[in-house]
């Protein structure tokens, strides 16, 4: 996988988002997806000894992290060749996209959903996107989700690339701990990597029971958007 460039453009002011039809295909991949992540992220908060009330809100909230996906165009999402620069700007938006989806009022639930859909692709390192957070700067639950993400990811075949092998897997980690990766997290996914058979992601995934995203309703305009959210949400950028 290549690092990906920090620091997202923002789009032109007035723009309105809206979800594509998107082929239900993909839409259950993303599903899938984000539904491993969240078995991950929970076991991973197990490991680091969270109690079982935030194990379970990180688990949620990891779940719902690529939901901003829908709002990108599925030749982007879909393309197996390199992106360009202005595709993956468009890429880098599903974190605004997402955190504006499941904003809704002043719920804990959807307030750390917002902030792991907006964080998820920031580095412990500074170096990520879409505000440079670093460190202790982004939110326990984000930098737990970012692991769990890519872990799913490059042990999956996407459209761009084939499944890489677990010892691949676990060789860019560890490669990436304490750079892309809060160290804490990177060493409790190894541990719970430690337990996993070779096939379980092939057994589907069952979603978390309760749902935090707020009905489909028409989205602010996106200048500055990420800035927005980030106040809202009481994250420093």
């Amino acid at each position: 996988m290549q690092p990906l460039h920090p620091r997202a453009a923002h789009e032109p002011a007035g723009r309105t988002p809206v979800a594509p039809a998107m082929t239900k295909i993909l839409q259950e991949e993303i599903e899938q997806h984000g539904a491993r992540t969240a078995w991950l992220a929970e076991a991973m908060a197990r490991v680091m000894g969270l109690d079982n009330d935030t194990v379970q809100a990180v688990g949620e909230a990891a779940s719902y992290h690529d939901i901003g996906k829908q709002y990108i165009d599925e030749a982007v999402l879909c393309k197996s060749g390199q992106l360009e620069s202005h595709e993956r700007r468009h890429m880098e938006m599903h974190v605004v996209f997402g955190a504006w989806r499941l904003m809704s009022g002043e719920r804990p639930g959807p307030r750390l959903a917002s902030q792991v859909a907006l964080l998820h692709h920031e580095w412990w390192n500074g170096g990520g996107y879409p505000f440079g957070l670093s460190g202790r700067e982004i939110p326990l639950a984000a930098r737990i989700t970012a692991v769990a993400d890519v872990f799913d990811a490059l042990s999956q075949r996407r459209c761009y690339k084939p499944a890489w092998p677990r010892r691949d897997v676990m060789a860019y980690l560890h490669a990436q701990r304490s750079r892309q990766f809060d160290p804490e997290c990177a060493d409790a996914m190894r541990e719970v990597v430690s337990g996993l058979p070779a096939d379980w992601h092939r057994q589907p995934v069952p979603m978390p029971a309760r749902r935090l995203v707020p009905p489909d309703g028409v989205f602010p305009p996106l200048h500055a958007a990420a800035q927005s959210l980030a106040d809202r949400l009481g994250c420093r950028a």
